[in-house]
């Protein structure tokens, strides 16, 4: 089975409805930190990203770097839907960036 990141990444919007459909955590997140979040922002896909987001991904959450899915996002569109849904923008990483 494809993995939720991979689904994700690639703007599979069915795959990611059905993973929390299933009861999939939202949250999940890989042995570094990497949620399904940074997966859909990083590849700029928006419409994975409000699903993430109406099922209670925290738009704060980071990684083991402490890259939040702001740190990661590719599209302005994508940064001000996860600044809608109160993603902080001073949130620095462990390289103190912004």
């Amino acid at each position: 089975a494809e993995s939720i990141w991979i689904a994700a990444g690639s703007g599979d919007q069915d795959a990611v409805q059905a993973f929390l459909s299933k009861g999939g955590d939202a949250n999940a997140a890989d042995e570094r930190g990497y949620s399904v979040l940074h997966a859909g922002v990083s590849w700029g896909h928006e419409a994975v990203a409000r699903l993430l987001l109406e099922a209670g991904a925290d738009p704060n959450r980071g990684d083991v770097d402490g890259d939040t899915p702001l740190h990661v996002v590719e599209l302005p569109a994508v940064a001000r839907l996860l600044l809608a849904y109160e993603a902080d923008p001073l949130v620095r990483n462990n390289d103190d960036q912004l």
